[in-house]
């Protein structure tokens, strides 16, 4: 491909206009005497004479794409606010968001148009990212309308009156106007000082300054800064969004129609978030027709795998640093930085080792652990830090806030996987510092919840996908000891979604944190936890055969590493004696139990969730022996200190309360059996649902329990339900599946059927 035809196809994708190549030479020139000669902050010119020089004020036109899609809400805003004039318009939004887009797509709609016995309104479009472009812009309107070549001095000379001088002329328009101010990420640039008096000045906020509105036209704002107190109260905020996944999808097919099927578009898009910028270039790139990764479904998966190579491949189709997906969000850092908020730029990075999309809880960032990161001296008020980092990271759009209550943001995934770009290249600030701050705040979090309390379940929910980030983003960066304890929460979660029926959760985040962690020593305890769970959900899989050699492995291992009381030691052991249970091997199981309880109460004491879990299965081993002596008199005594410690309801309760009634029917004692399962089936459904693997067994008991009492039509509903349910839920291959089967065939039969 030469490189004009290249140049075209990036021109049309990327948002460089021809109208941009064909001046840039003559526009650099002007740029470069009006700097030396025109600033609004220079001395007034001797004498107030000379021709000053503007800058053009024609709409770039190339920019637009050949269609503009998802944006017709926001431009029919934008023509209902010109009919009604006296407004200004601030659309604002993150960097790449299109606001440039739909304000040039809002100029072509207005160049040429008929209007009803009048003519068509004069458009203008002015450079606003620094003072010198737009200073040349305003020259070029006041000629546009009439002023004097005394009206351009005034302007570029910094005269007291020169707002004045430009508004008095656009009220006077005889033609109604459009002007859009483009890139005005700093709104200061519009404020006004007097060159030789610096004590007078107008700021924009007040709309005294180069912002006003008149009824003769509508002014245009693009900025990143979506601050309120930044503009003035004429001025109507209307925030840029991403784009649906339809429209995303649209704009990858016709930019690159050849790499695939719009089903796997709109994935893509998914994955890029609708953010038009990071489209635009994607698209380009796919369009190349030498590109590494061809087709949708392809770049897709190497952006979730080689984020920063792609990224890096990608922005060969960049022209512009607004336009590189690596730095322009950097510039609205670097400007909350000159602003004073040097912090937002850690806390941005921080809060991308976090997951996109998902809810971040605001509590979660008030923490000392931020001090080290924040560079704050002990004693600082880091939560002010902090809100002011918030505010100027939500001014800005490089995160938006989340449902309410509780506060919280969420990270926009093309700007997460840029920051995350950023961390390994090893920019400032440290990475290794970010990952430790950003593990720690979850950890810290993580290690206050209780695994088998629902109460605890909906924060778990929260926090997991952020710790899945973690364990994606961080180990790279993280000492032995903060990786251990990242993996230690995750054994946690795992744990929490094994009480609360998430199976495949649970086998999801082990596999996750067994890769995360795999630099850890063989002998750790994280690693440990994470090898015992993973061979308790073989079990839980219902192949405890497979499951028991490995309990037995993994003790002996951790017994010689770590000790025979070791936590971890007795938690495996503990597994140990649960699957020696379900195998039935029940002496093996009660020594196990009794050993684990013995050494747990030493250390935790008898009242401890822990000890008493132990307790439950030492009772289950007697009940199963028909030691009814022991067992019975064993279960109240768990179930009284259980009521005691976390209550009637708590799953540890429940757990015990269904062991009980289990014993009550192994003893034949099935009235019974069938009202405490009952009992426990009403509350188990209200919290863990009736399709819970927990609550579907408790249902299997009563069925069975009902059947012994000649209930055999109750019976035979309620295990048909079960089995439905364990079809959907653990599959037609699943022993406890085949035991409900099982179960049903039985009372055909005595029922001659």
């Amino acid at each position: 491909m030469d490189a004009g035809a290249l140049w075209t196809i990036v021109g049309s994708v990327a948002g460089v206009g021809a109208l941009i190549i064909g001046s840039a030479q003559l526009q650099q020139g002007k740029k470069s005497l009006q700097r030396k000669a025109s600033t609004a902050d220079a001395a007034p010119h001797e004498g107030g004479s000379g021709y000053v020089l503007g800058d053009t004020v024609a709409v770039p036109l190339g920019r637009l794409p050949r269609e503009v899609v998802g944006r017709e809400t926001t431009l029919r805003l934008l023509a209902r606010a010109f009919r009604q004039g006296d407004r200004v318009i601030v659309l604002a939004g993150v960097g790449g968001i299109g606001k440039s887009t739909v304000a040039a797509e809002f100029c072509r709609t207005m160049t040429g148009r008929s209007w009803p016995r009048r003519p068509s309104p004069s458009v203008w479009w002015i450079d606003g990212s620094d003072r010198a472009r737009l200073v040349g812009g305003l020259v070029s309107v006041i000629r546009a309308v009439g002023g004097t070549e005394a009206d351009c001095v005034a302007v570029r000379d910094g005269y007291p009156d020169a707002p004045d001088r430009l508004w008095r002329l656009l009220r006077r328009s005889s033609q109604r106007w459009v002007i859009t101010i483009d890139n005005v990420d700093d709104p200061s640039v519009l404020n006004w000082v007097a060159a030789d008096a610096p004590g007078q000045s107008a700021n924009v906020s007040t709309g005294t300054g180069w912002v006003r509105s008149s009824p003769r036209g509508l002014l245009i704002i693009t900025s990143r800064n979506a601050d309120a107190t930044s503009w003035s109260s004429k001025s109507d905020i209307v925030n840029v969004d991403t784009l649906s996944r339809s429209d995303s999808a649209s704009i990858l097919l016709r930019l690159a129609p050849q790499a695939g099927v719009r089903e796997d578009a709109e994935v893509l898009a998914d994955t890029l978030g609708g953010l038009p910028l990071v489209l635009r270039v994607a698209g380009a790139y796919l369009a190349y027709p030498l590109a590494r990764w061809a087709t949708f479904d392809e770049y897709r998966l190497a952006y979730r795998h080689q984020t920063v190579e792609v990224l890096a491949a990608t922005n060969t189709t960049s022209i512009g640093e607004r336009d590189d997906l690596m730095t322009t969000w950097e510039l609205s850092l670097d400007d909350l930085s000159k602003r004073g908020v040097p912090e937002a730029r850690a806390l941005l990075r921080l809060i991308s080792c976090y997951a996109a999309n998902a809810t971040i809880p605001l509590d979660l960032l008030d923490s000392e652990a931020l001090h080290p990161l924040l560079g704050a001296a002990a004693g600082t008020d880091v939560r002010l830090r902090v809100e002011q980092a918030l505010r100027g990271l939500l001014r800005y759009g490089l995160i938006s806030s989340g449902p309410t209550p509780p506060p919280s943001i969420v990270g926009h995934p093309a700007i997460t996987d840029s920051n995350r770009s950023h961390l390994r290249r090893g920019s400032e600030p440290s990475p290794h510092l970010v990952c430790a701050v950003a593990s720690s705040l979850v950890v810290e979090r993580i290690r206050a919840l209780s695994f088998s309390a629902p109460r605890d379940w909906p924060a778990f929910a929260m926090l997991v996908p952020h710790l899945q980030a973690l364990l994606k983003v961080t180990p790279e960066f993280l000492g032995e000891d903060d990786l251990g304890a990242l993996c230690d929460m995750a054994s946690k979660a795992v744990l929490a979604y094994d009480w609360s029926g998430g199976l495949a959760a649970a086998e999801q985040l082990t596999r996750m944190a067994l890769h995360a962690g795999r630099s850890l020593p063989a002998t750790s305890p994280p690693k440990l936890r994470l090898l015992q769970q993973e061979a308790l959900q073989r079990g839980r899989r219902g192949h405890w055969g497979e499951a028991l050699p490995v309990f037995k492995q993994l003790a002996g291992v951790s017994a010689r590493a770590n000790g025979d009381d070791h936590p971890v030691t007795l938690a495996i052991r503990h597994d140990l004696a649960r699957a020696y249970a379900h195998e039935g091997q029940w002496t093996a199981a009660e020594n196990q139990a009794r050993e684990v309880f013995e050494a747990r109460a030493r250390s935790l004491g008898g009242v401890h969730v822990e000890t008493l879990a132990s307790e439950h299965h030492l009772a289950r081993a007697l009940s199963a022996q028909h030691k009814w002596d022991a067992c019975n008199p064993l279960f109240e005594e768990i179930i009284r200190k259980e009521r005691s410690l976390v209550g009637d309801r708590d799953i540890l309760t429940l757990a015990t309360r269904d062991a009980q009634a289990r014993s009550f029917a192994e003893q034949g004692r099935w009235f019974e059996a069938s009202q405490a399962y009952q009992a426990i089936l009403d509350i188990r459904s209200g919290f863990m649902g009736r399709e819970h693997p927990t609550t579907l067994a408790n249902h299997h008991s009563l069925g069975v329990a009902l059947a012994h009492q000649g209930r055999m039509n109750e019976a035979r509903e309620a295990l048909e339900r079960v089995y439905e349910a364990r079809l959907r839920v653990l599959g037609r291959d699943h022993p406890e599946t085949h035991q409900t089967a099982d179960a049903l065939r039985e009372i055909d039969r005595a029922r001659g059927e």
